[in-house]
């Protein structure tokens, strides 16, 4: 052990060490010993629902309570994206993803062509289909044009709810 950090639980917000903390792990008063089959789980959400398991076991369950709920939520949203487009999301696509579904503000910074409008385009249908509202503005006619027959041709896709799609631009008024 390097060092203990305060306050930076994932679970219950106490003091860590910094060894559990680089394995994902809660502190010692969330959970006292360290199963074998939690560190064997090969990705991070298998291992939240290995951890969540043995929290709940020892009625010590708390923040990665929510963790596991945006793990489960980005999955689904990845799902969702890769049903309308025909493509699986980038990694940047899911990491923006986490940061919209657990409702904190970013700006997706990138490069022409990474994905940033497509993401745009799926999370707005994505919230839709939720009973959320996105507003998505654009500088000129072309591109709401543009934009709208995207998310017409992507809203075929959706079996579920139909998103209700409205459109606004300067050649109408």
């Amino acid at each position: 052990m390097r060092a203990i950090l305060r306050k930076l639980c994932p679970n219950c917000g106490g003091d860590i060490s910094d060894e559990r903390l680089e394995l994902s792990l809660p502190c010692e008063k969330c959970l006292p010993e360290i199963e074998d089959k939690i560190l064997k789980q090969q990705s991070f959400y298998d291992r939240l629902v290995a951890l969540e398991r043995a929290l709940r076991k020892l009625r010590t369950l708390k923040g990665y309570k929510d963790l596991i709920n945006l793990e489960k939520e980005a999955i689904k949203f990845e799902k969702f994206f890769e049903n309308v487009t025909g493509y699986r999301p980038w990694s940047a696509q899911i990491a923006w993803a986490k940061r919209v579904l657990a409702g904190r503000s970013f700006v997706a910074l990138a490069p022409t062509g990474v994905g940033k409008s497509l993401f745009g385009i799926v999370m707005s249908l994505y919230l839709s289909c939720k009973g959320k509202r996105s507003y998505i503005i654009l500088p000129t006619t072309l591109l709401v044009k543009q934009v709208y027959e995207k998310l017409s041709t992507f809203s075929k896709k959706i079996k579920s709810a139909k998103p209700r799609i409205l459109v606004y631009h300067s050649s109408l008024s």
